[in-house]
């Protein structure tokens, strides 16, 4: 079975239980994780940042630009074509592959969680966080799917990309704070 078969199956099993609650819901949810959110809120992240620690405000806007160019450009690569989006959406203009709102929903709340939960003491406020992330992540790829603009495998490339660019900036990110502790 190829992918582009185990991706329409699994589309048309998620379609297969759509309702018209359900669809306003996924319509609202997918709006966690986009461009004309994602990118005001970045914004803000960082004067916030920059005003507390000269620098972390930059380096985030950094990250995150950095974050959303990486995507672009593997869609630009990979080319590939978008499904045919249920309930009478329009086709968005880019290509499917990576899912940028996928990507957007781990990474952008993922970075904001390792910021907020690198001072916290409570294990258990920790695990909290992280798991609103997941489920965000989670609710928004399920809603690209839902809504019929991403085939499965595109959300899972965007989850890996956001893993990725996660895991890269926080290995850059605890080696700055180890190298500006020693000095």
């Amino acid at each position: 079975m190829t992918v582009l078969a185990i991706d329409e199956a699994v589309r048309a099993a998620v379609h297969a239980r759509s309702s018209p609650t359900l669809t306003v819901a996924m319509l609202v949810l997918t709006n966690l994780a986009s461009p004309w959110l994602v990118i005001p809120l970045s914004m803000l992240v960082s004067l916030r940042l920059e005003r507390r620690s000269r620098g972390d405000g930059w380096l985030f806007a950094g990250v995150v630009l950095g974050g959303e160019v990486c995507c672009v450009l593997l869609k630009l690569v990979f080319h590939r074509p978008r499904p045919a989006p249920f309930f009478g959406l329009a086709t968005p203009p880019s290509y499917a592959f990576p899912s940028g709102h996928a990507f957007r929903s781990l990474f952008f709340y993922g970075t904001l969680a390792c910021l907020g939960v690198r001072h916290a003491q409570e294990r258990v406020a920790r695990l909290a966080v992280w798991l609103a992330v997941v489920l965000v992540a989670v609710t928004v790829g399920f809603s690209r799917v839902y809504l019929g603009v991403h085939y499965p495998s595109d959300v899972l490339g965007g989850y890996a990309l956001a893993l990725a660019w996660l895991g890269l900036w926080r290995a850059w990110w605890r080696n700055n704070e180890a190298r500006a502790c020693r000095t």
